[in-house]
């Protein structure tokens, strides 16, 4: 098991799915704790366990493209909460380093 520390942070995911307009399925999760990476090598199985208010979530991690905890008030966990559409890159604590649209770079001005 490893644990991953987020006091005062975001779980924002990117699932494998995608929408009807063919963007990736975003969750955002705050406040949560507990966050947990579990590998059952016997069933090769890995789970993401963590806990918002009390309820203790287990997701299978083949159904997530990837995760990342963020503070709660960062750009990537206002997009999440949002549920905005438009394509961008952040960096490790979840800050804007690129945004993109219709495969062109914009100006940080343009956001």
């Amino acid at each position: 098991m490893t644990e991953i520390k987020c006091e005062d942070e975001s779980l924002c995911m990117v699932m494998e799915d995608v929408d009807e307009e063919e963007m990736p399925v975003t969750e955002i999760y705050d406040n949560a704790s507990n966050v947990t990476v579990i590998e059952k090598l016997s069933e090769d199985e890995r789970l993401l366990e963590f806990n918002v208010d009390k309820v203790n979530y287990r997701i299978d991690l083949a159904t997530i493209d990837w995760f990342r905890l963020v503070p709660t008030q960062s750009h990537m966990a206002t997009y999440f909460r949002n549920n905005n559409s438009y394509r961008c890159e952040w960096d490790e604590r979840g800050e804007v380093i690129g945004n993109k649209f219709d495969n062109q770079e914009l100006l940080e001005g343009d956001m």
